[in-house]
């Protein structure tokens, strides 16, 4: 299209203005695509159907003909537009890249605001996998058939009960087509098809940013990868299963290719809506900006409302203004308890989440269920966030300051002498919570019942740990415990932090928290943030108590003398010595 006059965008005149793309036809799969554009008000409800893909990298675009004149796409969109273009009539169409003047600032904050609305409004939303490589599209068919074939033979849980050693995955996936041929009687050569089915799982669509909603909204969907088109239930139940073979790939150090994401697109069944119930889920989505992260989410979520998307913003002004979103629709600061360990650098502060990536370490305290908690009371947050973003200031008070941190397995061993210390511990390790065999059992507090079951156990076994049932406690509170470390603190509590804490942290109850956290002091007033963290018998609002009637001579000298401390270690002078029990507001930064 050398030479080719450039393509115009007409300007939108309404809120509810959207352009369409009047595909037209060609029976020559290789001929160049051309197009209209057409100004459609969503209020009047055009007939169109939406299409979801990867733009993938920036410079790998090229040229189309729309109106007559030469328009830049991605060219995975020319190869969706190939697949979708019909042979004889034309086809009413709605793609971000073509339909979004990518160049206008201003109409591109407009259209995001109403792109929940244009993907919810679509006959249907066609989802675009991508190109596949020679023999690839009969491997994921073959893939696709096996499962459902298992999902029939309802021989699932043979397959689950299955004992695999840790191996590479080729092997774990050669083991589980055995295991499907004589369960299913499918013949060998016919399930080899499960690896391209997990490779699917791992297609970039299922990570961008922006696919999520485009899914989630959809009245109606189909997947298309090649020449393959795959109807949204099969894909559900090829899904579905492979979630349920997860303790076979977990064994082969393969689950991480089973990704959370997934499910959620293809169906999210916790109910719930929030913006951090999504942000969390949808950590370290693929986006050229990270704001996307957050904007991506706003047409699917229930309090994300206040938040208007604005390109001209830095992803740090959008991160706080997300995060200030969800502690007012919460009433909490239940929002801070997601910050990730991470070194402190340039771009971020310690106290905002980086939806950017995907921290391990934020399943360290997966035990502390915080909406159990109620450390601060009934207080309500009390904060603001500077201009720049870059600072925190929220109202709290001081209660302690960690004297030592121990590792988990240290703590258990160094107790198994004393019955009556270890049963305390273990009550502190699962944060004054009873363990039970389930992630999704209700929540229940640590009570005589927890006691007993752990105390027969502990006895039947001398806390030794060679039983299956008792190492399986074990494990199951002391999971993710590299990122977590057991607190001695210097008024002689004790309780759990993240692993980044250190001696001479402090330890703080910020109003409106659900639990306590862990704040560095780098000056009289100014602190960068550590984490969530639990204090034993501090969870259930006492230190508002002891704030409202503070009388314990022996704890206030000691707290008094650590405050002389804090000051000796930052230079401080008297009169600026930090006061513990004394409201207050910290900067975080």
């Amino acid at each position: 299209m050398t030479g080719q006059a450039r393509f115009h965008y007409e300007p939108l005149q309404l809120p509810t203005h959207i352009r369409l793309v009047e595909l037209l036809p060609s029976r020559i799969m290789e001929e160049d695509i051309s197009c209209r554009a057409l100004i459609v008000d969503l209020d009047k409800s055009p007939v169109y159907e939406a299409i979801s893909y990867v733009w993938g990298h920036e410079a790998d675009k090229a040229e189309i003909l729309c109106d007559g004149g030469a328009l830049q796409v991605p060219r995975n969109l020319i190869a969706a537009l190939r697949r979708f273009r019909p042979s004889t009539d034309t086809r009413l169409l709605w793609a971000d890249s073509i339909c979004i003047n990518q160049a206008d600032i201003l109409e591109k904050n407009r259209q995001v605001r109403i792109m929940g609305r244009i993907y919810a409004s679509a006959a249907t939303v066609l989802i675009w996998l991508g190109e596949a490589e020679e023999g690839e599209v009969e491997q994921v068919a073959l893939g696709l058939y096996t499962v459902l074939e298992l999902r029939k033979a309802g021989r699932l849980e043979e397959l689950q009960q299955s004992q695999l050693i840790p191996r590479p995955l080729e092997e774990i996936y050669d083991h589980i087509n055995r295991l499907i041929s004589i369960s299913c009687g499918i013949p060998a050569e016919r399930s080899t098809g499960l690896g391209a089915l997990v490779g699917l799982n791992a297609n970039p669509w299922f990570r961008r940013a922006w696919t999520f909603q485009e899914s989630f909204l959809a009245k109606d969907r189909r997947f298309f990868y090649g020449s393959l088109e795959i109807a949204a239930n099969e894909m559900h139940v090829a899904f579905s299963v492979l979630g349920e073979l997860h303790d076979i790939l977990e064994k082969g150090n393969g689950r991480e290719l089973l990704q959370s994401s997934t499910m959620l697109l293809l169906g999210d069944a916790s109910g719930n809506t929030t913006l951090r119930h999504f942000l969390n889920a949808r950590r370290g989505s693929l986006c050229k900006n990270a704001v996307d992260l957050v904007y991506s989410l706003l047409g699917v979520t229930t309090d994300g409302m206040g938040i208007e998307p604005d390109y001209y913003k830095e992803f740090t002004d959008v991160f706080a203004e997300a995060l200030l979103s969800m502690i007012r629709a919460d009433g909490n600061l239940a929002a801070l308890e997601d910050v990730e360990i991470k070194p402190r650098g340039p771009g971020i502060p310690s106290w905002m989440p980086d939806w950017r990536k995907v921290p391990k370490n934020l399943r360290g305290l997966q035990g502390l269920k915080s909406h159990v908690f109620s450390c601060a009371g009934t207080t309500k947050p009390t904060l603001s966030i500077s201009p720049n973003s870059l600072q925190l200031k929220i109202r709290g008070f001081l209660i302690d300051s960690i004297a030592e941190l121990i590792l988990l397995e240290e703590a258990l061993n160094s107790t198994k002498a004393s019955k009556e210390v270890h049963m305390a511990l273990v009550r502190i390790l699962c944060c004054d919570l009873a363990v039970s065999q389930s992630d999704n059992a209700p929540t229940q507090r640590w009570n005589q019942s927890a006691y007993d079951t752990y105390s027969a156990i502990a006895a039947e076994h001398n806390m030794s740990g060679t039983s299956t049932e008792f190492s399986t406690f074990i494990q199951r509170i002391t999971r993710g415990s590299e990122y977590t470390r057991v607190m001695e603190t210097h008024c002689e509590r004790k309780g759990l932090a993240l692993s980044n804490a250190e001696p001479g942290d402090v330890i703080a109850v910020l109003f409106g928290g659900r639990v306590p956290f862990v704040l560095r002091p780098t000056s009289y007033d100014e602190y960068s943030f550590v984490g969530p963290c639990y204090v034993d018998q501090m969870m259930d609002g006492q230190a508002m108590k002891q704030l409202a009637n503070y009388r314990n001579e022996a704890i206030g000298t000691k707290l008094a003398r650590l405050s002389k401390g804090i000051a000796r270690q930052l230079t401080l002078p008297a009169e600026k010595v930090p006061r513990y029990f004394q409201v207050r507001d910290f900067v975080l930064q």
